[in-house]
């Protein structure tokens, strides 16, 4: 009788899904968010007067709106994997979800509307905070909570976990 492979699927967890648990890489996700959130922001402002003193001011907040918003695509992406587990016809698209969004259209569409809803949030959330702590003009917030928007989504969530998995 021929051994056959038995490997656990379920632990492998898609890319999106790291969000909700604290892990090492977080250690450099943080760091290197903040980096991202911080130069856009100081780049979108830096020809204003005092432009790296408010991009100093409210670069911790619009990181936090940033991970916020990053969670609400991710409750996104995890309401539709546990809500379509059970049904079978369906089991492709949560597949996909997990391991490839590329190999089923409709995966690949979900994720790429939580990277948009990420970013509207994104948007929304770093637009109340410049207007709240800092004296810019009206055009240079939209610009700006825009610019965090488009450069600090988060893409990653339509990496394939199967490009990081062997097995």
């Amino acid at each position: 009788m021929k051994k056959k492979d038995f490997r656990i699927y379920n632990i492998i967890l898609p890319i999106w899904f790291l969000l909700w648990f604290p892990t090492p890489l977080w250690l450099i996700v943080i760091p290197a968010n903040y980096i991202l959130d911080f130069l856009v922001l100081w780049l979108s402002i830096r020809k204003e007067d005092n432009g790296k003193a408010i991009a100093w001011q409210n670069s911790v907040k619009v990181c936090m709106a940033g991970f916020l918003s990053d969670f609400v695509g991710v409750a996104l992406l995890f309401s539709a994997y546990i809500g379509l587990e059970s049904i079978e016809s369906l089991r492709k698209f949560n597949e996909a979800l997990v391991f490839n969004p590329f190999r089923h259209i409709g995966a690949a569409s979900l994720i790429i509307v939580s990277i948009v809803l990420s970013g509207i949030c994104i948007y929304k959330l770093d637009k109340r905070i410049l207007r709240k702590n800092s004296a810019l003009s009206e055009e240079l917030i939209h610009k700006t909570a825009l610019r965090l928007a488009v450069f600090t989504a988060p893409y990653f969530y339509i990496l394939p976990v199967e490009w990081f998995y062997n097995g």
